[in-house]
């Protein structure tokens, strides 16, 4: 994530998808006026949710549903 003044957080992620290619279902981004998360989905894996905060701080949480089921 980045601003005008350069790069504000980098985050690593991996998605757990039986060999396919990430695609378009493989991610849910969500803008608010404080943070950015993201939800990342595979086959294999629980869905992982990502908080970046604007401030450069960063939240992880793996969610207990699979596949982009989980609630908001």
């Amino acid at each position: 994530m980045r601003d005008e003044s350069g790069i504000i957080t980098k985050y690593p992620f991996y998605v757990l998808n039986d060999g396919c290619s990430v695609h378009q279902d493989s991610w849910k981004v969500t803008w608010t006026d404080t943070y950015v998360k993201v939800v990342i989905s595979g086959e294999e894996q629980n869905d992982d949710q990502y908080i970046l905060y604007f401030d450069g701080k960063e939240d992880f949480k793996q969610r207990e549903m699979k596949r982009g089921t989980s609630e908001e």
